[in-house]
């Protein structure tokens, strides 16, 4: 995983401030999205849980 900020320090009307990269998602249910990190294992690693709202952009790409 990879986070880049977005914008200058001094910055607070950016409306996203973070760009985090290298996540997979897992699954969507119940309104949220479960992302992983590619080496995420079951019962080792933490999942991500991210509400499917407005203010949270989410671009998928297929991986290659």
């Amino acid at each position: 995983m990879t986070a880049t900020r977005l914008g200058t320090a001094g910055e607070s009307t950016r409306e996203y401030r973070y760009r985090y990269r290298c996540f997979r998602l897992l699954l969507a249910s119940g309104g949220r999205l479960f992302l992983v990190t590619p080496q995420w294992r079951l019962g080792r690693d933490q999942t991500i849980v991210l509400p499917y709202e407005d203010d949270i952009r989410v671009q998928l790409m297929p991986q290659r």
